[in-house]
């Protein structure tokens, strides 16, 4: 109540509701208005959310995923992954991840989860274990005043190829931290008088910290 109607700031949020993964289309209109009322229509076309996928590299290695992209209609997901390759051990790896979107209506954005079976940076081998934790804010609109992330991760490998020089060359252990924020410049210029042409400024930071155990 008392907000100017915004059209770049309609068209944004209609590009934020395409851009998720459940959604296909969306259209926001206007059906009524006055003096001092506006009314919007939400238009949207959502498609199953419920999906997988399954990779084959022979008959020794497969790779699998079953994910819900929308649970209950909250736009939340959930994903559970897989691996079977003949050539490790254990032949078996596992991983989750669960997302939460726009917390409480703030568009944070909160995903966790953890995988078993990660590529190693020092090898390219899949024998990492990693476990992860990250907020994002995603950058829905021009007229948004800030944007960024924060990620903590653990990840450490293990010999599942069974390498005779794992423990003295490929062994490590480490923990991550990543943070970046940006700051839109003009944002709240932009709401009195804005074009879709307009030049924007903008300017971020970021820092990330990597501690190695062994």
């Amino acid at each position: 109540e008392g907000d100017k109607l915004l059209p770049l700031l309609i068209a944004d949020n209609e590009r934020y509701l395409r851009d998720l993964s459940f959604i296909q289309d969306a259209r926001i209109l206007v059906v009524d208005s006055d003096d001092n009322n506006v009314d919007l229509l939400i238009l949207t076309k959502d498609v199953f959310s419920i999906g997988g996928r399954v990779s084959l590299s022979g008959s020794d290695r497969v790779r699998a995923e079953i994910r819900e992209d929308n649970i209950h209609g909250t736009g939340n997901s959930f994903a559970i992954r897989g691996l079977f390759d003949n050539s490790r051990d254990p032949r078996y790896g596992y991983g989750a991840i669960y997302s939460r979107r726009n917390i409480k209506g703030t568009y944070l954005d909160w995903t966790t989860g953890f995988e078993t079976f990660n590529t190693a940076f020092n090898t390219g081998r899949r024998e990492e274990m990693t476990i992860y934790s990250r907020v994002d804010k995603p950058f829905v609109s021009r007229f948004a005043k800030w944007t960024g992330s924060l990620e903590l991760r653990y990840n450490q490998s293990n010999n599942a190829f069974r390498d005779t020089s794992f423990k003295n060359f490929q062994r490590y252990i480490n923990h991550n931290a990543d943070v970046w924020g940006g700051l839109n410049l003009g944002y709240k210029r932009a709401r009195r008088s804005d074009a879709e042409r307009r030049f924007r400024n903008f300017v971020a930071i970021r820092g990330f910290n990597r501690k190695f155990e062994r």
